[in-house]
């Protein structure tokens, strides 16, 4: 999946009890992608049954996870926005350098936070339902069965 990730510091500084002023930077990345996996090593023969009531095979499966091994971070320059809001006080040349280095030091943690969103984990159980029902039903049309088959994640 292609997410966007967003991450926002602040730094107040003060001198003499004087505040000189708070500097906000804000770092916003698009471009950024995530693979999602369906951990298949917790998938057991008890995770098929065959429902007589309703006739149907019934496959219990894990909910995909994010595969933090595979995160690609957008290292395009021009894809990668930066706001500064530079204290009243503070030096605008050097106000904010720190804390964008270290925004995108952790832009990595905040694509693979974006990508934990469950709006996105929903699409990806919805995207493994229909990969797991199209391989189930090339299964058994191979074996000349027809059988409804439904898929529930735990």
């Amino acid at each position: 999946a292609e997410i966007s990730a967003e991450a926002k510091a602040s730094s107040e500084k003060s001198k003499f009890f004087i505040n000189l002023g708070t500097t906000t930077v804000e770092i916003k990345a698009d471009g950024n992608k995530v693979q999602y996996i369906l951990p298949t090593e917790v998938i057991t023969k008890n995770s098929f049954f065959y429902d007589e009531k309703t006739g149907a095979l019934i496959v219990k499966l894990p909910r995909p996870i994010l595969d933090e091994s595979i995160v690609e971070v957008q290292s395009n320059p021009e894809k990668i926005e930066v706001k500064k809001d530079i204290g009243w006080a503070r030096l605008s040349s050097f106000s904010g350098a720190y804390l964008e280095t270290e925004l995108k030091k952790n832009l990595r943690n905040s694509v693979i936070q974006a990508g934990n969103h469950e709006l996105l984990l929903e699409r990806a159980k919805k995207n493994a339902e229909e990969v797991v029902l199209k391989m189930l039903k090339e299964i058994l049309q191979k074996e000349k069965l027809t059988i409804p088959t439904q898929i529930y994640f735990n």
